[in-house]
């Protein structure tokens, strides 16, 4: 697969992985997308796309990460997560699957991974740590160990 078509392929996984995690019907509002940056193993562009008010017991969001060098090295993960709201405090707690793919010197990576973390928000800003382990089947099945601090900001 080609740079291009993998790019595109992960594009249109991220954007299926969006629309499935937003609540429809009467209750929802529109989704909140905030964006920022994450450091760790691995570190990038972190952006989450989380519903608005919900009537869910335990509402869904995705999170997702794009780590990239500008040369050859390019690796995408988007998580499903469940979010749950800690009584009378600005911290949540979230954990969910996610899927992986990138490219590594023209390599095509593919993987499963789980994510798991906290956050904590104050007015339009948020301050997140996550466990984000990944099993790489290609091109080498793989375990890869991994984690991230980071910032977000909600617009």
């Amino acid at each position: 697969m080609r740079r291009n078509e993998a790019s595109a392929f992960l594009v249109a996984v991220l954007v299926v992985s969006a629309a499935s995690g937003v609540p429809r019907g009467a209750s929802a509002q529109p989704s909140v997308i905030s964006f920022g940056v994450a450091a760790g193993s691995p570190g990038g562009v972190s952006f989450a796309i989380s519903p608005g008010k919900t009537h869910r017991a335990r509402p869904t969001a995705v999170h997702a990460l794009a780590s990239f060098d500008l040369d050859d090295y390019f690796l995408g993960q988007a998580y499903r997560v469940s979010i749950v709201a800690l009584p009378e405090s600005p911290v949540t707690l979230f954990a969910g699957p996610g899927i992986a793919a990138g490219l590594d010197d023209g390599r095509v990576m593919t993987g499963v991974g789980a994510v798991a973390g906290l956050r904590f928000f104050r007015a339009r800003y948020e301050i997140f740590v996550q466990a984000q382990p990944r099993l790489m089947a290609l091109p080498d099945l793989t375990f890869q160990p991994g984690g991230a601090v980071g910032f977000r900001v909600h617009p």
